[in-house]
């Protein structure tokens, strides 16, 4: 199984969690609206495609910083 990234803006590794027949990501740290890892809202029947989906947010989050160096997931990591 792919593994989860680590959130862009606290580098904390987030959890997947599961109600209702939909797994979700969610923050161990941070309340909802606090954090990128606690914002995040998206909804998927598959553990694997919530962890794809949060994959690629998190490089699409990285990829539109211009200061580079706050991000925690780089690509040469």
């Amino acid at each position: 199984m792919v593994e989860l990234l680590p959130c862009p803006e606290c580098g904390d590794v987030p959890e997947v969690g599961y109600v209702c027949g939909e797994f979700f990501i969610m923050s161990a740290v941070h309340p909802v609206g606090e954090c990128f890892c606690g914002n995040f809202t998206e909804m998927h029947s598959s553990e694997e495609k919530e962890i794809e989906v949060w994959n690629e947010a998190v490089k699409v989050y990285c990829s539109n910083r211009e200061d580079c160096e706050a991000c925690c997931h780089r690509e040469d990591d």
